[in-house]
């Protein structure tokens, strides 16, 4: 047999073939029927290696009227009366498995165990607790965190975001650590602007005046690291390697920023003045017939009005 992993059985010396359940639909069949997940762990996992599980998640919205914009029409010419809208909608957001399909349903008992582990703590993003549910304590759970429904919109819960998805992705770990502790456990996530978030002070153009003054946010200080932080075109005014970036300045900050850039413009524009030809205007003379001429010399360039 070409496929599969072949070995040797250690304790009966009898030559084996490992096959993967994906290999036919039989071995499906008879793999729900015998094991636990829909398979046995392959021999070659190594023993003080946790099996993994991975869950992905997405979100769907479900409206009332959204396959009735057509009706048939009768021989009489007489039809349904069609919505001019779409109706309500509610927003699922589940999690999807191998091992254990749409969501996983949870019994009363596994429920207490988990709300009794859970009990006491606190969400590790205490900022998305209180601002969705009001504390940072977490709640008893009384249905499966798994499957989600969430009635949207700015007359209901409001809109997904990350507080949101961040609550019930906790729920889950609690869920999953608590009723199966020797596995290991991976999560995926579809890439939606509801599920990212900034820290507080992290630093983004977002809000930024030209000047001093008005609201801005409020970020942190930052450190450059590495020298392709800095940019490939580096001038006086480039933050050097090390050093700390103020996003905020005080009004001492400030002043001892605005006289350092001073100095330096200052002593670049002499620099470039020495660098160039010495110039001699006149100072007498009329004007004639408008013209200018200039005469070059040696040492000097003079330009000279009649």
């Amino acid at each position: 047999m070409a496929h599969g992993y072949h070995y040797v059985d250690p304790e009966s010396q009898v030559r084996m073939v490992e096959l993967h359940v994906d290999n036919h639909h039989a071995f499906q069949d008879k793999m729900n029927l015998t094991s636990r997940f829909g398979g046995n762990l392959s021999i070659k996992k190594q023993a003080e290696d946790k099996p993994i599980i991975c869950f992905g998640q997405d979100e769907a919205i479900m409206k009332q009227y959204c396959f009735t914009t057509k009706a048939w029409t009768a021989p009489t010419g007489q039809k349904a009366i069609v919505p001019k809208d779409e109706g309500m909608g509610v927003m699922i957001s589940a999690f999807v498995s191998r091992e254990f399909g749409f969501g996983i349903k949870l019994t009363q008992e596994q429920l207490s165990l988990v709300n009794q582990a859970r009990r006491g703590t606190k969400y590790s993003d205490e900022l998305a607790a209180k601002e969705t549910r009001g504390k940072a304590d977490k709640l008893p759970l009384t249905s499966s965190p798994f499957v989600v429904e969430f009635e949207y919109g700015a007359n209901n819960q409001g809109y997904w975001r990350y507080d949101h998805m961040i609550l019930q992705f906790e729920d889950c770990i609690d869920v999953v650590r608590t009723l199966w502790p020797e596995f290991e456990y991976v999560f995926l996530f579809d890439h939606s602007c509801g599920h990212d978030r900034q820290r507080p002070d992290g630093l983004t153009t977002t809000g930024l005046n030209k000047g001093f003054g008005g609201a801005q946010p409020r970020m942190r200080d930052t450190k450059i690291g590495e020298h392709n932080e800095a940019g490939r075109y580096a001038t006086k005014l480039t933050l050097k390697v090390g050093k700390l970036q103020w996003t905020l300045l005080d009004d001492s900050s400030r002043k001892r920023s605005n006289e350092k850039r001073s100095s330096i413009w200052e002593n670049e524009a002499n620099s470039t003045k020495s660098s160039r030809p010495e110039e001699r205007f006149a100072g007498k003379g009329g004007v004639r017939h408008g013209r200018q001429e200039r005469v070059a010399t040696p040492l000097l360039q003079e330009r000279r009005t009649y």
